[in-house]
């Protein structure tokens, strides 16, 4: 009962993808205050990112069946980590909420394929192995803010982005520690993704 490589690896790169996804929720009260914002505006930017990292799921979840390429799993830490450490070096709403969405995409990206990959892993107990990658992504998504937090109270606002290191860090890391394992088999074609998902409509729903 111990994880295997990959799902080590990936499991890091979920605590730290999940990390992100919860910071905004530390920066968003600083941000309110430094740049006089409104409740709807600082609202709009926590649900921004909520609707760019969960809608476009299924889109890269489909696009990494079709191409077996590591670049969404890889890729995600540094693009979320940087979009959205970047909201304390502006005081523009626009570019905000375009950090925000951007960031999103990071999240997005990482899930579907490091997910995929992890539940593939291991034919002799996969629940446990995609337990410890979950459990990894509970505790970064636990841990975010309070990093998030303590960076800007002792550091100011403007130093948010040192809290994109770790992500790029991971990126390079998952850049070239090797191939993720694929199947081959298991890529869907547009009809087969709609079919399965009217013969589940039930439970999804």
């Amino acid at each position: 009962m111990r994880p295997r490589g990959i799902v080590l690896r990936l499991s890091v790169s979920h605590f730290c993808i999940d990390a992100y996804a919860s910071m905004p929720g530390a920066l968003i009260p600083f941000l309110y205050v430094a740049h006089d914002l409104s409740f709807t505006k600082a609202g709009i930017l926590a649900g921004v990112l909520l609707l760019s990292a969960a809608l476009l799921q299924p889109l890269y979840g489909y696009l990494s069946d079709r191409w077996h390429s590591r670049v969404f799993t890889a890729l995600g830490p540094a693009v979320a980590g940087v979009f959205i450490c970047s909201l304390g070096l502006t005081s523009s709403y626009t570019l905000m909420l375009l950090f925000v969405f951007a960031g999103g995409i990071g999240i997005a990206a990482f899930h579907p394929q490091g997910t995929a990959v992890v539940s593939r892993s291991s034919k002799r107990n996969p629940a446990f192995q995609l337990s410890f990658f979950i459990t990894f992504g509970m505790l970064g998504y636990a841990a975010g803010p309070m990093a998030m937090g303590s960076l800007v109270v002792f550091a100011g606002l403007e130093w948010s982005i040192l809290a994109a290191i770790p992500g790029v860090v991971v990126t390079l890391y998952l850049l070239t520690s090797g191939p993720l394992p694929v199947v081959e088999e298991m890529v869907p074609q547009p009809r087969e993704v709609f079919r399965s998902l009217r013969a589940h409509s039930r439970p999804l729903l």
